[in-house]
């Protein structure tokens, strides 16, 4: 669920005045008084307050533009305060070659964590292998259902639910309409009559409604009002937005 800030109904003052210096001084504080790496960093207090007002204590809270570390520092700073159990996912790719995320946010929150004696960690993960046409075509089956789930049209909007423990069905949209999967490899995924029936069937069994997007390599079957065929992995890179030569990267741990 997400909470907006401008929806919280409470006290939150009008106007917050914080040292806007507060920024740089927690740097300094963590890297040296010579610290001089990133400009106009945000202070941390600010984060905190604005964090605890419109957030619950288990609140996941992503940063999609981390700058200097602020976000992360805040929470970890905050939950320390109250007793929370906030998460957060923090991105960054840098400034040109100066790739930071590295050397400038994970050693913040490591130099934090160290100097606040906070009892807590953080995952630092990176870009890894590129997702083009041959990548797509050589994964396994749960992984493609995990890129279909994040990639379906149908989803664009508000996500796609996910459905495990199935053979074909793997989500439903808002609509409450299955995705389904038929995947045994680039070579024997057709879409043939008995699949379509038995991913229609499976999507009835679970009490999701139709046309079901089916999801394989080939369709020989006109489609109906039953269901949608979706070719892999065209249908993938068109949502991705990548023409068949080009390229993104997927993140690993």
């Amino acid at each position: 669920m997400k909470d907006y800030l401008v929806d919280y109904k409470s006290s939150l003052r009008s106007v917050i005045d914080i040292d806007a210096r507060a920024g740089a001084y927690r740097l300094k504080a963590l890297f040296g008084s010579d610290f001089e790496g990133f400009r106009f960093p945000k202070p941390m207090e600010l984060i905190e307050l604005l964090v605890g007002a419109a957030g619950s204590k288990d609140a996941l809270v992503l940063d999609a533009f981390a700058g200097s570390g602020t976000t992360g520092d805040a929470i970890l700073q905050l939950n320390k305060k109250d007793g929370g159990n906030r998460r957060f996912a923090l991105i960054e790719e840098g400034n040109g070659k100066d790739q930071y995320a590295r050397t400038l946010v994970a050693e913040r929150l490591k130099r934090a964590i160290e100097i606040d004696s906070l009892n807590t960690g953080f995952t630092f993960m990176r870009t890894g292998a590129q997702l083009d046409r041959r990548a797509i075509l050589s994964l396994e089956r749960e992984k493609i259902a995990a890129v279909i789930c994040q990639t379906d049209r149908s989803g664009a909007r508000s996500g796609i639910r996910a459905v495990t423990g199935s053979k074909f069905v793997i989500g439903s949209n808002q609509r409450g309409e299955a995705i389904a999967l038929h995947w045994l490899g680039p070579v024997d995924s057709e879409v043939n009559v008995e699949v379509i029936n038995a991913a229609i069937d499976e999507a009835k069994a679970l009490g999701l409604k139709t046309p079901a997007r089916i999801y394989g390599t080939t369709c020989r079957r006109s489609e109906t009002k039953s269901f949608v065929f979706c070719q892999i992995p065209d249908e993938i890179l068109a949502q991705l937005h990548l023409e068949e030569e080009e390229v993104v990267e997927v993140v690993e741990a």
